[in-house]
């Protein structure tokens, strides 16, 4: 997995001296691509204060935030201000429209920044109201709008770059439960489909618990999650070969050949976990033996009943 976010012994303080208060203490964090990741924790636990910080909306006091592989600590502002916009895509609890404007004028506004040519800013911007289901909104203005329609506006404002890194806080906050699931459902669309990795601060632990992983923020620290879980190709490995015995007869001699051969994958996994080959890893020469005879037998039983029926 390739590493999109990484961050070390990071350190946030705010005021000096008496009227100190470290709101982050000495984070290490990687967030790795196509990854969906909830930051979790009570008010003041220091969730906002890090993502403000991965998103490079603030500077840190100490440590090193590197987006791929770029260390954005040390860029300066009008740099840092170019790799955040064309990185990350932001989606807030409040939704930051002009209420003049129309619905596309909104959309287009990173596209401006970015310096595009109105025509293809115009394009652009159509596709990401598309995407979200508001082309028939597009002339609209913004205050005509209801609260999922404007959350979805700045849902489309937040892709229309093709952002790599989508952060959205607390985006489902301000909704009604079919709206927010409405919002939860493109959120995790653009992160499964598009690829799009998706960190989402909140407080709602049903929505937490839909991302891939949960980094927990106890006091300014992270108290689980700072790793991710375990590799999602083991998983899936281990499922499939499950899959495989459990749709077997397990007294057929076909069961016995799927039953050695899920038997040997998962000693695979076991030893690729590890980095060791045990005893039971090695090769049995009866094991192999029984296997290679079961596997002639039902491929001899197989041609037979072939044969039968190409007599009848």
């Amino acid at each position: 997995m390739n590493t999109v976010i990484e961050v070390r012994d990071l350190v946030k303080v705010y005021g000096k001296r008496s009227t100190a208060f470290e709101a982050l203490k000495h984070i290490d964090l990687d967030i790795y691509e196509g990854e969906s990741v909830a930051i979790v924790g009570k008010s003041g636990s220091g969730k906002s204060t890090l993502m403000h910080l991965l998103a490079l909306l603030d500077r840190p006091t100490s440590g090193s935030i590197k987006i791929d592989g770029v260390d954005s600590t040390k860029l300066r502002n009008r740099k840092l201000n170019k790799l955040r916009n064309a990185t990350f895509g932001f989606v807030f609890q409040q939704f930051f429209m002009n209420p003049q404007d129309t619905v596309i004028e909104n959309v287009m506004l990173p596209l401006k920044i970015a310096k595009i040519r109105r025509k293809a800013r115009k394009n652009m911007a159509a596709k990401a109201l598309g995407t979200v289901g508001l082309s028939e909104r597009i002339k609209f203005k913004a205050n005509n709008l209801s609260g999922g329609q404007k959350q979805r506006v700045c849902i489309a404002r937040a892709i229309v770059n093709h952002p790599k890194i989508l952060f959205a806080d607390e985006p489902t906050g301000n909704l009604d439960s079919v709206t927010g699931e409405m919002i939860t459902k493109l959120l995790f669309d653009l992160n499964k489909k598009k690829g799009v990795t998706l960190v989402i601060v909140t407080h709602d632990e049903d929505l937490a618990k839909l991302c891939d992983r949960q980094i927990r923020i106890v006091d300014g620290e992270i108290s689980t999650g700072a790793k991710p879980k375990k590799s999602r190709a083991r998983k899936s490995t281990t499922t499939r070969v499950t899959h495989l015995t459990a749709n077997v007869d397990e007294d057929s001699e076909l069961g016995e050949l799927a039953k050695a051969t899920a038997a040997a994958a998962k000693r695979a996994v076991k030893s690729s976990r590890t980095g060791k080959t045990s005893k039971s890893d090695e090769p049995d020469e009866k094991t192999s033996d029984s296997t290679t005879k079961t596997a002639k037998t039902t491929r001899s039983s197989a041609r037979k009943k072939t044969t039968k029926k190409e007599e009848a």
